[in-house]
């Protein structure tokens, strides 16, 4: 799987924590993190290593950092094996520690 971060707004430092839930599991929450910063503009690219999920169905995400961390983001994540891309809705996680489930469709 690759999870594509498009941030388009943030403030503070933090980590993007993200778990892609499909029909058949999901890849329990992990870190995503490089040396660049989140800020606005900016895109990550990550490739994630797990069992076949099945349809995916939904994403978690949150962050951890300084309380005054906020992150409004749009997520894509791509099957590697068959090219099929999944998006969500535009997310604004306001607070660290907050978790956010949000439906995936296809694209």
């Amino acid at each position: 799987y690759n999870i594509s971060l498009a941030t388009t707004a943030s403030t503070g430092t933090f980590r993007a924590l993200i778990n892609i839930i499909g029909e058949e599991g999901d890849t329990s929450m992990r870190t995503y993190a490089d040396n660049s910063p989140y800020v606005e503009g900016s895109k990550h690219n990550f490739d994630v290593d797990a069992v076949n999920l099945g349809t995916l169905q939904d994403v978690e995400v949150k962050i951890e950092g300084d309380e005054s961390s906020s992150w409004s983001v749009d997520i894509t994540v791509g099957i590697t094996d068959n090219g099929m891309q999944y998006v969500t809705d535009p997310v604004n996680i306001p607070a660290p520690g907050q978790l956010v489930r949000l439906p995936l469709r296809q694209r």
